[in-house]
């Protein structure tokens, strides 16, 4: 989970980035901290603290112990490296030229790293949240000269460039590609909510290969309800927004599907902020089986879209690919799994 908070402007920046990790909270109460650049100065100052926020907020005085107009801030979840001042965020080279913070994890970074290290290969990061700027992240990739390529997306200039490429979730003619199998586990789920009494479903998410499959399986059952989907991209305020939307109905869903785990657990958080008993008065099911998922009170009933077995499968791939350019592009499906855990329960009207 985790909570980030940015400030630039002319007023101080540390009560600011103070009071917007007091609104996150929720996402993550292990450890908090917050960088501030002083323009009269150049130079920033990190500080972090163990605990609850009232800790830094006692130990800045507030804020005031540290000048300046422009920071970043962050309140964490520990899922990897116990709570502490050293391993709270923001982290900073070794100059503090660079100072960041980050929300998620990539589970088993280092096996992949090590896997790539030892064919002679290190990795290349290229991040993008809107369709516009797929582009420029086509144009810093070609910028490295890279070997191959891994994504989620794909740019059909990359055959003209003759770079390897594995893609994951379409599937694109002579380009190695691997994807998920929802339908087994949509319908596994539903059936396993109806058997505890549900029958109005409700969905949180964007449109897409997760909801298409959603809305396939309640059409099986007969379920489907348009007005029972709240609809907005993959990040964990969409879960606050979705629940509030839900819980303003009359008769609102007893079981809701989420994109994905993070939505889930904003969702689960802002039910328990109205009242509401998880697993009793409201069922919740995500999708991925996130680290997160089973830390979570109660634990997340999730379905398993094996991330780290999908990551390592796709630089084999990869990896083959160098040794065997011609050879006949692969096409892999993986089948999803449902995970029951404390989340979902029989139903029960809302009265």
């Amino acid at each position: 989970m985790c909570g980030i908070v940015g400030y630039i402007g002319e007023a101080q920046a540390a009560p600011i980035l103070l009071a917007g990790l007091g609104k996150l909270e929720y996402r993550g109460y292990d450890s908090a901290g917050i960088a501030v650049r002083d323009e009269a100065t150049g130079k920033i100052e990190i500080v972090k603290e163990k605990g609850r926020l009232r800790a830094l907020v006692e130990k800045t005085d507030g804020g005031k112990a540290v000048p300046g107009t422009c920071g970043i801030g962050h309140t964490r979840w520990a899922t990897h490296g116990e709570p502490s001042a050293q391993n709270a965020h923001p982290h900073c080279t070794e100059d503090r030229s660079v100072v960041l913070v980050h929300n998620g994890i990539i589970e088993n970074y280092q096996e992949l790293k090590e896997k790539l290290l030892k064919s002679g290969y290190t990795s290349i990061f290229a991040i993008w949240e809107k369709a516009s700027e797929i582009e420029q992240a086509y144009k810093n990739v070609i910028r490295n000269q890279v070997d191959g390529i891994i994504t989620c997306d794909y740019h059909p200039e990359w055959i003209q460039e003759k770079i390897p490429v594995v893609v994951y979730g379409k599937q694109y003619p002579e380009t190695d590609c691997i994807s998920i199998d929802y339908s087994t586990a949509f319908s596994e789920a539903a059936e396993y909510l109806c058997s505890l009494g549900h029958s109005r479903f409700g969905y949180i998410g964007c449109h897409g290969e997760r909801y298409e499959n959603y809305a396939a399986v309640m059409d099986k059952y007969g379920l489907a309800d348009s007005d029972y989907v709240f609809d907005g991209m993959g990040y964990p305020e969409n879960g606050i927004k979705g629940m509030q939307f839900f819980l303003r109905m009359e008769k609102p869903p007893t079981a809701i599907f989420c994109h994905n785990d993070s939505i889930a657990l904003s969702a689960m958080a802002e039910a328990q902020r109205n009242g509401l008993e998880i697993g009793s008065d409201i069922s919740i099911i995500g999708i991925d089986n996130t680290l997160e998922s089973g830390f979570s009170y109660p634990a997340l009933t999730t379905i398993d879209t094996f991330i780290g077995q999908k990551a390592g499968i796709m630089v084999d791939l990869l990896l083959e690919r160098f040794g065997a350019p011609e050879k006949k592009a692969v096409s892999l499906t993986l089948k999803s799994k449902l995970i029951i855990r404390k989340s979902c329960g029989p139903a029960r009207e809302r009265t």
